[in-house]
């Protein structure tokens, strides 16, 4: 099995809980399952272009040699998400006491 499928839904699986907190925190009352939707919208519509545009990265150039260069994308586009995140991360916390919704 390749190593960085292994790291990639290891970094998946830790990212996507702090993603979601971050991106619900800030929802009024009320709009927490329309907010926790379109998370889960956003979500799904970016494994299935991971899953379409993935795979055509890797064809012609050789089972190894095509993946290495996928999953090079992949990171890619990785940082290049989490700087964007890292960028609109508030920068303060939420007050002791204050209502953070989850879903």
């Amino acid at each position: 099995m390749f190593p960085g499928l292994l790291l990639a839904g290891l970094g998946a699986g830790l990212a996507f809980p702090a993603a979601s907190i971050t991106a619900l925190s800030s929802v009024r009352e009320g709009a927490e399952g329309l907010a926790s939707g379109l998370l889960t919208t956003g979500h799904e519509v970016g494994a299935a272009l991971g899953a379409a545009v993935f795979p055509v990265l890797a064809v012609g150039a050789g089972v190894t040699a095509g993946y290495s260069r996928a999953f090079a994308v992949a990171a890619l586009a990785a940082v290049a998400v989490a700087a964007g995140a890292a960028a609109a991360l508030p920068a303060v916390r939420p007050a002791s006491g204050t209502r953070v919704g989850f879903h």
